[in-house]
């Protein structure tokens, strides 16, 4: 499917899933290269930056975590293609997208004040917007983690063992998608000073400055998670010792009780108390002090 915008007289074309027909269209109305074109025909593993003489060439993946409604467990990521022209800008995307859904929409508000000489504006605009859509996977995973600190604190350790992990996941998922973002932007710093003019190099710059405000938040987001591991694990090993400790003072004391009984049930022809009166009374008096005795000395050594 294609749509086409046009903001001050520099056209947008965003693809959603193209057929080789719709390829073939964008190659003959735009001259864009072959070898560029062929790629867009499929999905790319890896991010991508190459300059043609008349374009630039990029393949960026976005972590997606907040939306998984209809999507594999292990898709959690969606590639965009861009190749940036003088006068164009064309995006390649492969499953619907509800950031480039809302930047459409932002695009039809136009701004006097800034001129536009050449589509990289448009690129610049709609980076900074997927930026900013990440912050709310950010914002989200940093929910999660307060949710999980206050069950941590509630006694549910047990419980947020699991819950923990799955956030840990999520951070890896976001991190090993959003990690080739710092190299790509490195490369395209010159590309753009040579394909748009210096003065354009504050894209470049701008985009950097999201890319690392994304980054910062996600890597305290990865520090808290860390922490609340931590205190999780040290929470839930304490009550896993109370109860070790509790079944270990269990045995200690009816150890002795069970000697004790053994002792009395001897088939001997002067088992003591046996035979007298009140004996079952004295040998259960006798287990009492023992009990008693086991109590004060576990209090005297601080074990209960």
């Amino acid at each position: 499917m294609i749509k086409e915008y046009e903001y001050k007289g520099h056209k947008w074309i965003d693809l959603e899933n193209p057929s080789e027909s719709e390829i073939a269209r964008i190659i003959n109305d735009f001259d864009v290269p072959v070898s560029a074109a062929e790629d867009l025909l499929s999905p790319t593993p890896k991010q991508r930056v190459v300059m043609y003489e008349k374009c630039v060439y990029i393949v960026l993946h976005f972590p997606t975590l907040t939306d998984k409604k209809n999507k594999p467990a292990d898709d959690h990521r969606q590639e965009i293609d861009f190749i940036i022209g003088k006068d164009y800008l064309i995006t390649v995307h492969y499953d619907e997208m509800k950031s480039i859904n809302a930047f459409s929409k932002s695009l039809n508000i136009k701004d006097d004040t800034v001129e536009v000489e050449n589509a990289g504006f448009i690129f610049h605009k709609l980076i900074k917007h997927l930026y900013h859509s990440l912050l709310k996977d950010v914002e989200k995973i940093k929910e999660d983690l307060h949710r999980a600190e206050n069950f941590v604190f509630k006694g549910e350790e047990k419980r947020m063992v699991v819950e923990l992990s799955r956030i840990h996941r999520d951070i890896l998922r976001f991190n090993h998608a959003i990690l080739p973002h710092r190299e790509a932007i490195a490369a395209l710093h010159n590309m753009f000073k040579e394909f748009l003019g210096e003065k354009y190099e504050y894209f470049i710059h701008d985009m950097a400055s999201e890319y690392q405000r994304v980054d910062r938040r996600m890597h305290a987001n990865k520090e808290l998670l860390e922490e609340l591991r931590h205190t999780n694990d040290s929470l839930l090993s304490t009550k896993q010792n109370e109860a070790i400790k509790g079944l270990t003072m269990m045995a200690f004391i009816t150890f002795p009780l069970t000697l004790c009984a053994a002792i009395f049930t001897i088939p001997s022809n002067h088992t003591p108390l046996i035979g007298s009166p009140y004996d079952f009374d004295m040998i259960m008096a006798i287990m009492l002090a023992i009990v008693l005795g086991c109590f004060g000395y576990f209090s005297y050594k601080k074990w209960l």
